[in-house]
C-alpha cells in the first residue's frame, strides 16, 4: 500500500477520533514531500499546512546538490527570481534541482512553474541571463527549449570531433542496414548518432553557409559507404557547386558518375521516377536500397523553368509516398532552407538544421514553430522531430589545399574494405536504371588478395592482433585465428622498418 492508502484508510476506519486522522493524513504527506520535494500531496486541514509544505519543499530543493556548478545555478536563480516574479506568494519560475545535468558541451536546467505562469515568458530572460552569466563563465550562448521547459548553457562549443579518429570504430559496426554515424549526440550521454537512413522516407539537412551542413553531409555518405556494401546499396550524387564532392568520384558505391549539370539533374531523377515505377509492378522482396543525394537543392530548384520544378516537386512526392516501400530514399540539403519549396521539404520528414539565420528560417528548416536555432555553433544540429541535438564530424578544412585529398583518404578506405565490390546499379543517362542479376553479380572475379588486406590494414593503421582480426571480418568477410593475426602483423611491421 502506498502511503496515501494508509492514511485515507486511518481516516476512514477511525471515525471517534476524526480530527486526529486528519492531522496524521497531512503529517504523512508532508513526510512525502520531505522525501520527495516534486510529490503530489493534499492536506486537509487549510493554509497552515499549505504554507508548512510550501516551505518544507523550498528546504528540501534546497538540500539536493544540482549536477552543475553552484555558481551557474545560483545566476540562473537568481534571474528567474528576479524576473518572474511570484503568484500567490509562491515563486513563479524555478530551477527543478534533481532535473540538472552537465555534457561536455552544455549545463541544462530543467524549470519548473507555478500552473499560472507562461512557459513562452522564460525566452524573454535571455539577454538577462547571458549578462549575468558573462561575470562567471565569459561569452556564453543561452537557449530556451520546450517540452520540458528548459535552459541551456552552451559551453565548449568549438570542440571538434574528428572522423578520421573515429573511423576505425566506426568500421566495426554492422553492416548492410542502411547504418550511417553523421556525428556524436550530444544529450545527457555522448556517443554515436547511429542513424538508420533506411527507416526514414527523406533526410533534409539545412544550415547557414559556413555553420558544418557540407562537413555533415560528406560524414553521412562516407559513413553510409563504409557500413553497406556497393552490391548492397547505390548512391547518387546531384552537386551543382561542383566543389566539395569530385573526391567521392572514386566511391565504388556511385550508380553513376557525380551529376554537376541541373539539366542532368532532372533526366537522373526521371530514371529514378522510372525504377520506382518498375519496382512497385514487379512487387519483389528485399529491394536493394538506392540513395538519391540533392545537394544545394534551393539552387536546383531555382535553375529548372517552371515545368520541370513542377515535375521535380511531383517526383519527390511520388518518392515520398511509395519510396521507402521500394528502396529509393532521398537526401536534400540547402543553405536556405526557406527557398525549398514545403512540398519537397514535407517529404524530406527526417530533418537535421543547423545555424539559422533567423526564426523563419529555423521553422522552414525543421517545420516546428518557436525554435531559435540562432545561436548554434559550428557544427551543431538540432534533428526534429526527435528533438537531439547533433554535433557533426568535422572531415577537413575546406580552405585548405588538402581538403580534396583529405576527402580522398576516406574513399580510398571504403574502396579497399569493398574492393571487387561494385555497385549493383548504373545509369548511364540514357537508359533505364539497370539491376545487375545475382548470377552476374556472383560471376565477378574475386579480387580480394593478401597483398590488398595488407594495404587495407596499413591505411586504416591497424597493427594490434586484435585489430587484424576485426578489419579481416570487415574485409574478408570472416574472421581469422590468432595466429594468422600475428602473421599479418609481422607482415606490417617489417615493411614499416623497411620503410
Amino acid at each position: 500500500m502506498t502511503i496515501n492508502k494508509v492514511s485515507r484508510n486511518i481516516l476512514f476506519y477511525n471515525k471517534k477520533t476524526p480530527v486526529s486522522s486528519i492531522l496524521l493524513h497531512d503529517a504523512i504527506s508532508l513526510c512525502k514531500i520531505l522525501w520527495n520535494p516534486s510529490a503530489k500531496a493534499d492536506f486537509r486541514t487549510g493554509e497552515i499546512f499549505l504554507n508548512i509544505a510550501q516551505r518544507l519543499r523550498e528546504w528540501r530543493y534546497g538540500m539536493i546538490k544540482p549536477d552543475v556548478p553552484s555558481n551557474v545555478f545560483n545566476a540562473i536563480e537568481g534571474v528567474l527570481r528576479n524576473r518572474g516574479g511570484e503568484i500567490d506568494g509562491a515563486q513563479s519560475y524555478f530551477i527543478k534541482r534533481e532535473a540538472c545535468s552537465t555534457t561536455e558541451f552544455s549545463y541544462a536546467l530543467q524549470v519548473g512553474r507555478h500552473p499560472s505562469a507562461k512557459p513562452e515568458t522564460v525566452k524573454a530572460f535571455e539577454t538577462d541571463l547571458e549578462e549575468s552569466l558573462y561575470k562567471v563563465l565569459g561569452n556564453v550562448n543561452i537557449r530556451v527549449a520546450f517540452k520540458p521547459l528548459r535552459i541551456i548553457v552552451d559551453r565548449n562549443s568549438e570542440k571538434r570531433f574528428l572522423l578520421r579518429e573515429s573511423w576505425n570504430t566506426i568500421s566495426l559496426l554492422e553492416k548492410n542496414i542502411g547504418l550511417c554515424v553523421p556525428g556524436y549526440s550530444i544529450g545527457d550521454d555522448i556517443s554515436f548518432y547511429q542513424l538508420k537512413l533506411l527507416n526514414h522516407v527523406g533526410l533534409s539537412v539545412m544550415a547557414k553557409s559556413g555553420f558544418g551542413k557540407t562537413q555533415l553531409l560528406l560524414s553521412t555518405l562516407l559513413t553510409l559507404c563504409r557500413l553497406n556494401s556497393p552490391d548492397y546499396l547505390s548512391l547518387i550524387i546531384v552537386d551543382p557547386k561542383e566543389r566539395d564532392f569530385p573526391a567521392l568520384e572514386n566511391l565504388p558505391h556511385l550508380a553513376c558518375p557525380i551529376i554537376y549539370e541541373y539539366s542532368q539533374a532532372i533526366v537522373t531523377l526521371r530514371l529514378v521516377m522510372a525504377e520506382l515505377e518498375n519496382r512497385r509492378k514487379q512487387r519483389l522482396p528485399n529491394y536493394k536500397p538506392i540513395i538519391v543525394c540533392l545537394d544545394e537543392l534551393a539552387d536546383l530548384v531555382d535553375a529548372l523553368d517552371k515545368e520541370e520544378s513542377a515535375e521535380l516537386e511531383k517526383i519527390v512526392k511520388r518518392i515520398g509516398q511509395k519510396g521507402r516501400s521500394f528502396g529509393i530514399f532521398l537526401i536534400g540539403s540547402s543553405q536556405r532552407a526557406y527557398e525549398v519549396p514545403e512540398n519537397i521539404r514535407n517529404k524530406l520528414e527526417l530533418k537535421i538544421a543547423g545555424r539559422s539565420g533567423n526564426n523563419n528560417d529555423a521553422f522552414a528548416a525543421t517545420g516546428q514553430s518557436g525554435l531559435d536555432l540562432t545561436k548554434l555553433a559550428v557544427g551543431e544540429f538540432e534533428i526534429h522531430p526527435t528533438n537531439e541535438r547533433l554535433k557533426g564530424f568535422f572531415i577537413a578544412d575546406d580552405k585548405s589545399e588538402r581538403y580534396q585529398l583529405d576527402i580522398a583518404w576516406f574513399v580510398n578506405s571504403i574502396s579497399y574494405g569493398w574492393l571487387g565490390v561494385e555497385s549493383r546499379y548504373h545509369v548511364d543517362g540514357v537508359g533505364p536504371l539497370v539491376a545487375q542479376t545475382e548470377d552476374e553479380i556472383s560471376a565477378q572475379p574475386e579480387t580480394k588478395t593478401t597483398d590488398g588486406f595488407i594495404a587495407y590494414c596499413k591505411l586504416i593503421n591497424a597493427t594490434g592482433v586484435k585489430t587484424i582480426q576485426q578489419s579481416h571480418k570487415s574485409y574478408f568477410g570472416k574472421g581469422c585465428g590468432v595466429e594468422k593475426a600475428q602473421s599479418y602483423r609481422d607482415i606490417l611491421l617489417d615493411d614499416k622498418g623497411s620503410v
